[in-house]
């Protein structure tokens, strides 16, 4: 979908090639691994819509599963003392985030 990202440190491409592609190849997960990370933090002060539009594919889908994860485990957590709605709370709320989504397609 013609996503690309900028290294945060740029790489020359002098010398041999499998020196340098290397260190592509290291820069480029060094680069990944921080976008995903400040990507994940910043899904929760964000309006979820905005947040997917404003971030790569890929580092949506995983901001997403960990978010889900996180919310299914407090959910558990809410459940086990004694909140017994958290479930349905936690499945109207996605819901309502599905139906956004569709409203943007």
């Amino acid at each position: 979908e013609g996503e690309s990202f900028d290294f945060n440190k740029p790489i020359t491409t002098d010398g041999p090639v499998e020196i340098w592609m290397k260190a592509v190849e290291a820069e480029m997960r060094s680069t990944l691994h921080a976008i995903t990370r400040d990507s994940i933090v910043s899904y929760a002060r964000s309006p979820r819509v905005s947040w997917i539009f404003e971030n790569l594919g890929m580092v949506t889908l995983i901001g997403s599963q960990v978010w889900w994860t996180w919310e299914v485990e407090d959910v558990f957590h809410r459940v086990r003392e004694g909140d017994k709605h958290a479930m349905k709370h936690l499945s109207k709320k996605l819901g309502v985030q599905l139906g956004e989504l569709v409203d943007e397609v």
